[in-house]
């Protein structure tokens, strides 16, 4: 009866050990996880919206859907949330914007060091580079209406 209870007790004692082992494990996979997704933050993201600004459409997903974009697609390329672009969206989006991938690929640096000879500087776009008009170019009629009509009222009060 005694050997019974020993055996059951060192039965717990090596499960309980196993279950703490695995604990710990799991602890230092996700902290590794944590540190490779630091590393690999995306340091390439797509310029879409102010492209088609630029080229006179719309930034709304509806344009690209008109371009045969998928509709979830559309929306995650026009809120920037897109991890991962086949190249068949890649080639819909330059042949509808005649465009190349390097006008509609910005590399931004973030994380990882880069040697600062690298390639990639060359698809680096300074986003400030839109100007008002195209924003304006880009708006249709009634849009220009309404924004007609707020400048009134602007210049209405401050006369």
């Amino acid at each position: 009866m005694l050997s019974f209870i020993y055996y059951t007790l060192l039965f717990l004692y090596i499960t309980l050990t196993l279950i703490y082992i695995t604990l710990i494990s799991i602890y230092f996979i996700v902290k590794i996880k944590k540190y490779t997704v630091f590393l690999m933050k995306i340091m390439i993201e797509l310029y879409i919206k102010e492209y088609l600004i630029i080229k006179g459409y719309a930034p709304k997903p509806s344009t690209l859907i008109k371009m045969g974009i998928g509709q979830d697609m559309a929306y995650k390329l026009m809120k920037n949330k897109v991890k991962n672009l086949s190249l068949n969206t890649l080639t819909l989006l330059c042949a509808n914007l005649d465009c190349t991938p390097n006008d509609v690929l910005n590399f931004k640096p973030s994380g990882l060091a880069i040697p600062n000879h690298s390639a990639l500087f060359r698809i680096a776009k300074q986003l400030h580079t839109i100007s008002p008009i195209d924003y304006v170019k880009a708006l249709k009629p009634e849009d220009i209406a309404m924004a007609v009509d707020f400048l009134k009222n602007i210049a209405n009060k401050e006369g």
